[in-house]
């Protein structure tokens, strides 16, 4: 029988599983930061009412977030700024990453990017399809790189699994 739990269960499962995968093999490079930071507090949030009882406070807090996060789309469109978090970026990539962009017909404040954040990338300014073609250039690019298994894989590979262990409680 399909109950709130289960589906909330299903949904972390699915959602952590996914960035343990995708820090292996790479499926994904970037994602909208506004979007990740998103899932990221809906995915706390779920985990905090798995085996409650409190669905209807569930479903006002995820509208209320829902809401939030349609207004800040909004305002960030308004403002012509765009947030990407780069992902399976190290400080020791930085050079690659401000290399490709350098290549790229951009103006020097039409972007920021520094090595103290190498996983944050800024847009200002930039018609939302120069972006989309930029970094699909990127991702292209990044999947040429040979994948890497290193110790932050290992460590991903056992809180997921503990993760799972203490959700599913097996």
């Amino acid at each position: 029988m399909i109950t709130f739990d289960l589906v909330l269960k299903i949904l972390i499962s699915t959602i952590i599983g996914y960035l343990v995968l995708n820090s292996i093999f790479k499926f994904h490079v970037f994602n909208d930061l506004l979007t990740a930071g998103f899932v990221s507090i809906y995915v706390i949030l779920m985990i905090f009412y798995t085996d409650r009882e409190y669905h209807v406070s569930f479903l006002i807090i995820s509208i209320v977030l829902l809401s939030i996060y349609i207004g800040l789309l909004i305002f960030q469109q308004y403002k012509k700024v765009k947030y990407f978090l780069l992902l399976n970026i190290r400080k020791n990539d930085f050079t690659r990453v401000s290399t490709f962009l350098s290549e790229q017909d951009l103006k020097e404040n039409s972007y920021s990017y520094n090595k103290k954040y190498p996983y944050i990338l800024k847009f200002n300014n930039i018609k939302p399809d120069k972006t989309r073609k930029i970094m699909k250039s990127f991702e292209k690019k990044e999947n040429k790189n040979p994948k890497t298994f290193t110790i932050c894989n290992y460590w991903l590979i056992i809180i997921f699994l503990t993760m799972m262990v203490v959700i599913w409680r097996f």
